[in-house]
């Protein structure tokens, strides 16, 4: 799952009571094989969790990033939340019935 963790988007969608933009993605995908990590990949994840690096957790987690796995993502598809995203979904096709081709009413 990729979430847009902007106060922003989401103070703004809070208050209208509805997105302007889809607030989150449902990935899917595949992991590849366990490898070393370089320094370089520990250097950025490690700066990435800097913020978190005095909480309990944080050491029992990434106190020895020593593998990684490489993600390839097939999918990416939008997370419904109901009313607030209601308006962003992709309307279904319309379907011709009867040899007849439906129109927008004016």
């Amino acid at each position: 799952m990729a979430v847009d963790t902007g106060k922003s988007i989401w103070l703004a969608s809070l208050t209208r009571g509805r997105s302007t933009a889809t607030p989150a993605l449902r990935l899917t995908g595949t992991a590849g094989p366990r490898r070393p990590a370089t320094p370089t990949e520990q250097q950025r994840w490690l700066r990435r969790v800097r913020p978190v690096r005095r909480l309990k957790g944080h050491q029992l987690l990434w106190g020895d990033l020593t593998y990684v796995r490489d993600l390839t993502f097939h999918t990416a598809l939008p997370v419904q939340l109901g009313t607030m995203t209601k308006h962003l979904e992709p309307q279904p096709p319309q379907v011709e019935q009867n040899g007849i081709q439906p129109t927008a009413m004016p």
